[in-house]
């Protein structure tokens, strides 16, 4: 049934009735960050000027793992990938 149906029969509250549920999407993707390569995430992290270890303590990452994100030999994915962009956009400082 229709959102606006299921309102106007009081059955749904215009706040629920305004909730963007999955099935509105109906197979459409949501927007995904563009994978970056090692030396992109490099760069991300001399841009803020931090070590391997500052930079993966504000991502709540081993340094070694931020080690083998910079050497290509496994991609961030997720929120790793997002927090990614977000430093890179708008600088570590978000982050506090």
């Amino acid at each position: 049934m229709p959102a606006t149906k299921t309102r106007r029969l009081g059955i749904m509250d215009e706040a629920s009735s305004k909730k963007i549920t999955m099935r509105h999407f109906r197979g459409k993707s949501f927007p995904n960050e563009t994978p970056m390569t090692g030396a992109e995430v490099r760069a991300v992290r001399e841009q803020e000027q931090l070590s391997q270890v500052a930079f993966g303590r504000y991502l709540n990452m081993t340094p070694d793992y931020v080690s083998r994100l910079e050497c290509g030999e496994v991609q961030a994915k997720g929120p790793a990938l997002a927090l990614l962009h977000v430093i890179r956009r708008h600088g570590i400082e978000v982050l506090h």
